[in-house]
């Protein structure tokens, strides 16, 4: 699974994000990093491949230049890998997905902001 997930991140560092969302479940749910304070937090989400596809071409056409590392570290049935990206301004940005994966499909994905974050996440009821 982690070499069709190499595959599917250099595609979608080549602007292509078929790849990725051909490995996503029809029921997965991708959750975004929690923002905002006490009752006020959201967390964004999408549901199964259209969803994700409309979040990653979204990303792609909004100017950001991603690039995803090919390093994954799989924790039971979890595989944290990262992305890393450049905002038109230069500044650049960094997030970790821990990814669920079953029957050679992305179940759910989980957005961390630091690899410390994923790794607990990808600990907490691996099995």
């Amino acid at each position: 699974m982690i070499e069709q997930l190499r595959a599917a991140a250099e595609a979608l560092g080549r602007g292509d994000p078929e790849p990725f969302v051909a490995l996503i479940a029809d029921d997965n749910e991708w959750r975004g990093i929690s923002r905002g304070s006490l009752w006020w937090k959201q967390r964004p989400s999408c549901h199964g491949p259209a969803e994700a596809r409309e979040v990653l071409q979204f990303q792609l056409t909004k100017g950001r230049g991603f690039e995803i590392r090919p390093e994954f570290t799989q924790i039971g049935d979890r595989i944290i890998g990262s992305t890393r990206w450049v905002d038109q301004d230069g500044r650049t940005g960094e997030r970790f997905q821990v990814l669920t994966i079953r029957g050679g499909k992305i179940v759910d994905m989980q957005g961390c902001a630091s690899r410390r974050e994923a790794e607990r996440f990808a600990r907490k009821g691996s099995g």
